[in-house]
């Protein structure tokens, strides 16, 4: 049976909400999304509550405007977050539609709006053509995210439980022009208590997609290879003595590592190179062609972070 706290508004009468109106001059957040991070369900809280990163023991810290890209960005190299920087994506908002009470009672010529409403983001991406087994998994809900969307000085949050976010209409199309790249795009819906409030005092600068990549630390032990003085990422190597080095990512998180010849290309049948993909420690087998040898190790992981760094090896009768 309903009772009296059933005919209360949620919103306590005590409750002050003030009006700022900004100076003449002030720069305001502009109008483009231009960042999302996607971070697994319940994995970070609202701005100012306590932060523990996954297997962390604690007390952890307090998430603020300051530091919530930087968080987001060490989820995304645990492989617990995706980060769209700013640079790869682009994020239209229309107006919210209302909820609305369902007739025009008494004299209203209008029905009244209930404070709740739906909203909806829709994103331009790059790079869709080449993630879409990502995309295929947002659309099948295989792993399920909050969203925090990003103006230049700004976040909002879209929580995937408390604000039934939804992505949908996801895809890319084909335009007849080789000279247009494959983009495309997808939407984020939701509904909340009003619109959503914005954080401000968000580091613009730290938006960038190109600070979503994996740092390496110095070459630890070599054998075999003898780096040449003043010239660093260069080693000569005795044709008949194998050689190895490893150098690591600083970050931390699950990495997988992978080499290639040159930059891109495929190591070549005979010259005997390999990586190990979990260590990252190369090794070089005796034997194979003479002469300058350029490779490339490249760390990855399963959120789209990665980074590399290039060596060479003049290899020696």
């Amino acid at each position: 049976m309903p009772g009296i706290k059933d005919f209360l508004n949620d919103s306590s009468p005590a409750t002050s909400v003030g009006f700022m109106q900004p100076e003449s001059g002030k720069q305001t957040p502009g109008s483009n999304y231009v960042a999302l991070g996607l971070v697994e369900r319940g994995l970070m809280p609202d701005i100012g509550g306590n932060y523990i990163a996954p297997g962390a023991a604690g007390p952890g810290a307090t998430l603020t405007e300051a530091n919530i890209v930087a968080t987001i960005k060490s989820l995304a190299f645990l492989g617990r977050a995706v980060f769209f920087g700013d640079g790869l994506i682009n994020g239209a908002k229309g107006m919210p539609k209302p909820f609305e009470e369902s007739n025009m009672y008494g004299s209203r010529t209008q029905k009244r709006e209930t404070g709740r409403v739906t909203d909806k983001v829709d994103f331009e991406f790059s790079g869709m053509f080449l993630n879409v087994a990502f995309f295929n998994a947002l659309r099948s809900r295989v792993k399920v995210y909050d969203a925090f969307l990003f103006t230049p000085g700004s976040v909002q949050i879209v929580r995937y439980d408390a604000n039934s976010a939804t992505y949908h209409d996801i895809g890319h199309k084909i335009e007849k022009d080789v000279t247009k790249d494959i983009s495309g795009g997808f939407s984020l819906s939701w509904n909340a208590q009003g619109e959503l409030v914005p954080f401000l005092g968000i580091p613009a600068s730290e938006l960038s997609s190109e600070t979503m990549r994996y740092t390496f630390g110095a070459y630890g032990t070599t054998t075999g290879m003898v780096p040449v003085a003043g010239q660093p990422d260069r080693f000569t190597l005795a044709t008949a003595t194998a050689g190895s080095v490893t150098r690591v990512v600083v970050e931390t998180g699950q990495v997988s590592y992978q080499i290639l010849k040159n930059v891109s290309d495929p190591i070549p049948v005979g010259e005997n190179v390999t990586v190990n993909a979990i260590t990252g420690k190369v090794d070089i087998a005796t034997g194979g062609p003479l002469g300058r040898r350029v490779y490339t190790v490249i760390a990855t992981n399963t959120t789209g972070v990665f980074g590399r760094y290039t060596f060479t090896v003049d290899v020696t009768a």
